[in-house]
């Protein structure tokens, strides 16, 4: 699947599974890893709500990497690495290329706490450095830019609502 408008040899955009998670809801990381999940092992599906109430007991407290990997390794037998800070863009555009969607953690700048959790799994490089992400606040893949100049810029996540968020730890 080509990303469009955008030449074949500049781009690669991986179909993962669209998971949205419902409004005023927290378990974007339980979508995000369900969503990674499915895509390496196709023959397991999962209901995201369901895993959330497993491993917290509801669908409104949050989670970290450290969960995303339980739910990785006990559900799908998957064993994710976990990195912490900003993945570079030639980071990605390599994880991509070798069919390796990333879970990356945003973090909110600004006076907001909290974060997000956001599935990677595309590129474009035609112009500028952009990635897709699957986004579980708004169920459906997002173009995100990286503030770039060539392969060291930083992954910039604006969530639907206009917060500004950054990527602090990535799983693949």
């Amino acid at each position: 699947m080509a990303i469009t408008g955008i030449a074949a040899d500049t781009n690669k955009l991986l179909n993962v599974r669209k998971v949205h998670q419902d409004v005023g809801s927290s378990y974007c990381w339980v979508c995000t890893a369900v969503s990674l999940g499915q895509y390496k092992k196709p023959s397991i599906i999962l209901d995201e709500k369901q895993i959330a109430i497993k491993y917290v007991g509801n669908l409104t407290t949050g989670g970290d990497t450290g969960k995303i990997g339980m739910i990785l390794s006990m559900e799908y037998n998957y064993i994710a690495s976990r990195t912490n800070g900003d993945p570079t863009f030639s980071t990605i555009k390599s994880n991509i290329n070798n069919n390796n969607p990333m879970i990356t953690r945003v973090g909110y700048t600004g006076g907001w706490s909290g974060g997000h959790s956001i599935l990677i799994n595309g590129y474009s490089d035609s112009s500028s450095n952009y990635v897709n992400a699957m986004d579980p606040l708004t169920g459906t893949y997002r173009v995100l830019d990286t503030t770039s100049t060539s392969n060291t810029g930083h992954l910039v996540y604006i969530s639907p609502s206009g917060k500004s968020a950054t990527a602090t730890e990535w799983l693949i």
